[in-house]
């Protein structure tokens, strides 16, 4: 009898220890939160305050959040493309994140950008302007031809506009590439890269308009 006591009694031990364990992974942070500490490729590339105001924390009004639910509020926000959120103590939240990093400025749109992976989203108040080149990009499947165009002619690059890379008329349908040596290229969707072998042959001044969508030719006029 006494054996049999002792063996409900350890198994009481062992579910109770299961029991408070599962409930310590499953119970949230009820403590409120009182420091944010932040990591990043950027230092503070968003202002802790900022932060703060996504996930609903203030300290006039403090309140618990679990990293789960801080993580899916954050990636809510435009300009974070990554983020993992941990407790550093009950009241002390850890976040590292990682912003998107623009390429363009869209020219159809007011105060956006756009990044590699063609996300767009505001410039101001998150980002400091810089010089980026502008994208009129007319369908959102032409990005892939702006990418490889910045590829290709680098930081020469002022505007790409690809408003009539579609267009019915063959006359009108173009890719018009601005550059900073006061060059504009007028090319074709398709054969961009003999059009642009052809442009690196000539020597030119600046502020010329050099049309090559004709093979084996360039129309040179004044800007």
């Amino acid at each position: 009898m006494k054996s049999f006591l002792l063996v409900m009694f350890f198994l009481g031990l062992t579910f109770g220890f299961y029991k408070t364990l599962s409930y310590v992974k499953e119970k949230p942070c009820q403590e409120p939160i009182t420091t944010i500490v932040q990591t990043g490729p950027l230092k503070e590339g968003l202002k802790t305050d900022h932060l703060a105001e996504i996930l609903h924390l203030s300290i006039d009004k403090p309140r618990s959040i679990t990293p789960e639910a801080a993580e899916k509020l954050l990636l809510k926000h435009p300009l974070i493309k990554k983020v993992a959120v941990s407790l550093l103590n009950p009241q002390t939240l850890y976040i590292d994140y990682t912003l998107r990093s623009p390429l363009f400025t869209l020219i159809d749109y007011e105060n956006r950008a756009v990044d590699e992976e063609g996300k767009v989203f505001p410039i101001r108040p998150y980002l400091t302007p810089k010089n980026l080149p502008e994208l009129s990009l007319g369908e959102s499947d032409l990005y892939p031809l702006a990418l490889e165009l910045l590829d290709l002619l680098g930081t020469e690059v002022e505007r790409i506009d690809l408003s009539r890379a579609k267009d019915p008329s063959l006359g009108k349908r173009e890719v018009v590439v601005v550059l900073s040596k006061g060059h504009t290229l007028r090319l074709t969707p398709r054969n961009y890269h003999e059009e642009l072998e052809r442009y690196d042959a000539l020597e030119l001044e600046e502020g010329v308009v050099i049309d090559l969508r004709v093979p084996k030719l360039a129309y040179i006029t004044s800007d």
